[in-house]
């Protein structure tokens, strides 16, 4: 027994190791290069980071500091100018709660849609030649090319995020992107674009800890005039990394998503198509697309919060076995072995018949 107990001490130990190595994913990690106050945290009103080239360096993991502006990207007080068409089909989308939201049905936030989502950060990689974002939500990459490339005339094979190209003009990153696939919406209130979007986004790092993002909107199929939306604010969020969020698995309808065969989306078309929906449907899935955002890591704390129950199971098991002579669950062997008729502890000299021990000895018969 008393080996026994020192090899349940010994799995223990290892347990409770491999259970800390399985939730962490460095949430909370001090990263070299980070300036700080006297206290040792990090210092978001410091000096904005630049490149050898002496260009702002936009590198880090970001979040919106305000919802608004994935709700709605243009200004408050205003309007977009919008045709008809997309006027009516604005329309429809906010009157039905966003039914036919794009990720609602697991698919891609646009631009700049993807850096809205104020509960789910992005990662900016810059590097040499390229610029990259990478979006915690669905595991998505946008690549923003300075090599001194040309958009591309015409795209035979659109894009979610579009074929984006970046240049610098003083200490601010001009990108322009074209080539969308039609059917991502700008914001979550359900501005629509075409195919031939094209979109001017400015970013301009303000300090070590915090960014703004004008973008310009220019769409002649949806509207009237180029237009500017408000401007976003961003700040950096240090000494931690992105979230492996669970990936979208909602099975797609066959009103909007054909995944076996095309894999496209099939969008209202100014029909209203979907207006027999019921009022109470629509509620429900516009309160579930609200939380999008926040429900992607309150998936994750669900998932790793059930490997830390079974590993608290495990470890309050073994500490049974460890300090008592019986399993918590099966019984005692020693009594189902030698002691099970007579209910009577064999190991124990004297000892009376106990009636609850009869009990649990029965479940052997």
């Amino acid at each position: 027994m008393k080996h026994f107990r020192i090899l349940a001490l010994c799995a223990l130990i290892v347990l409770l190791g491999t259970s800390g190595t399985a939730v962490a994913q460095w949430l909370s990690l001090p990263l070299p290069g980070t300036p700080r106050t006297p206290d040792g945290k990090p210092n978001l009103n410091a000096a904005t980071p630049r490149t050898a080239e002496g260009k702002p360096d936009l590198s880090g993991i970001w979040r919106a500091d305000n919802q608004r502006w994935n709700e709605n990207l243009v200004p408050a007080g205003s309007d977009a100018p919008m045709l008809p068409w997309a006027a009516e089909l604005y329309k429809h989308r906010v009157e039905t709660f966003g039914w036919d939201r794009p990720e609602a049905y697991c698919m891609p936030h646009g631009v700049p849609d993807a850096m809205t989502v104020a509960g789910i950060p992005f990662k900016i990689l810059q590097m040499p030649g390229v610029t990259v974002l990478l979006f915690e939500e669905f595991h998505k990459y946008r690549q923003i090319h300075t090599d001194g490339r040309q958009l591309p005339v015409s795209s035979d094979q659109p894009a979610w995020y579009g074929y984006s190209i970046g240049r610098w003009e003083g200490d601010t990153f001009v990108v322009e992107t074209a080539g969308f696939k039609e059917g991502s919406w700008l914001d979550n209130s359900g501005h629509t674009h075409t195919e031939a979007l094209r979109t001017t986004e400015r970013f301009r790092r303000v300090n070590f800890g915090h960014m703004e993002v004008d973008v310009t909107i220019d769409d002649p199929k949806a509207y009237s005039r180029p237009w500017k939306s408000d401007t976003m604010r961003f700040t950096l969020q240090p000494d931690t990394e992105l979230l492996e969020a669970s990936p979208c698995s909602r099975t797609p309808n066959s009103s909007s998503i054909s995944a076996k065969t095309t894999g496209t989306c099939r969008f209202w078309s100014g029909t209203g198509a979907h207006r027999s929906r019921p009022a109470h449907r629509r509620r429900e899935n516009s309160e579930k697309n609200s939380r999008i955002g926040a429900g992607q890591r309150l998936r994750y704390l669900k998932e790793h919060l059930g490997f830390a129950t079974i590993a608290l199971v495990k470890v309050q098991i073994i500490l049974m076995t460890v300090f008592q002579d019986k399993s918590p669950f099966l019984g005692d062997p020693l009594l189902k072995e030698n002691g099970r008729a007579e209910g009577v502890r064999p190991d124990v000299e004297g000892s009376q018949r106990d009636p609850a021990l009869e009990r649990r000895a029965s479940r052997f018969d």
